[in-house]
């Protein structure tokens, strides 16, 4: 004769928990969780330009929607020159961007004024001084006081009272972001940069790449956060039928 176990005695068959679903229930745990562990893994990158306005505007952001990101950046594709570049790649005409910036800031209640000079004529001095501060680990601090400046306080990026300024801020020395503002040095590894972000991008700014896919442009914090949502897929609890 069978001894009866406590609990499961009165239990009707379909309260008993179906062990296979169980099973896959933890299996679908298990892979979502290594999911988000591979999406946290992967690679990414938010490339900006100091001059981009659309660029402040997600650099505001992308790190409260997608966490810790690396900054790195790029050089307007112009600056490139227009032979090597596709049509894709051609920057949008600085006052239209301007324009659907200032309807995005509105939207998403964030200053935004026009420079004192804009659009700036050479960007590759701020451009050395923020790649500088990406080898010390202050592209972040550095990219976000100059924009800032830029965009919220109306100040002239070429000016080096303003780079001093955002160094200062992301607790560099001002005389060495100034120096390395200067430094032609830096400029192979903006040009490769700004080349493979067209590349795979196509167009320079703003652009992140996350778990090897690429978002562009305006809706490039929208599609690059709808992408790590994707990839860490909502996995309910079972529960015994009661």
């Amino acid at each position: 004769m069978a001894i009866p176990r406590p609990g499961v005695e009165n239990c009707r068959v379909g309260q008993l928990i179906d062990l296979a679903a169980a099973r896959a229930g933890r299996a679908r745990i298990a892979a979502a969780r290594a999911d988000r562990a591979s999406v946290a893994r992967a690679p990414a990158a938010f490339f900006f330009a100091l001059d981009c306005p659309i660029s402040y505007l997600v650099g505001e952001r992308v790190e409260r929607v997608l966490g810790e990101i690396d900054w790195l950046p790029v050089l307007p594709a112009q600056e490139l020159g227009s032979g090597s570049l596709p049509a894709a790649g051609r920057r949008q005409e600085p006052r239209k961007r301007l324009a659907l910036a200032a309807r995005e800031a509105q939207s998403l209640r964030l200053p935004l004024v026009e420079p004192d000079r804009y659009p700036l004529p050479d960007l590759r001095p701020v451009a050395r001084a923020a790649l500088f501060a990406a080898e010390r680990g202050a592209a972040l601090a550095f990219a976000l006081a100059a924009a800032r400046l830029a965009f919220c306080g109306g100040f002239d990026l070429a000016d080096p009272d303003t780079i001093a300024d955002a160094a200062h801020a992301a607790a560099l020395a001002p005389d060495e972001a100034l120096a390395a503002a200067q430094d032609l040095s830096y400029d192979g590894v903006l040009e490769a940069t700004t080349r493979g972000v067209l590349a795979r991008a196509g167009v320079e700014s703003p652009a992140i790449a996350l778990g090897g896919r690429w978002f562009a442009g305006i809706d490039a914090l929208l599609g690059a956060s709808r992408f790590a949502a994707s990839r860490v897929p909502y996995v309910a609890v079972l529960h015994p039928a009661g």
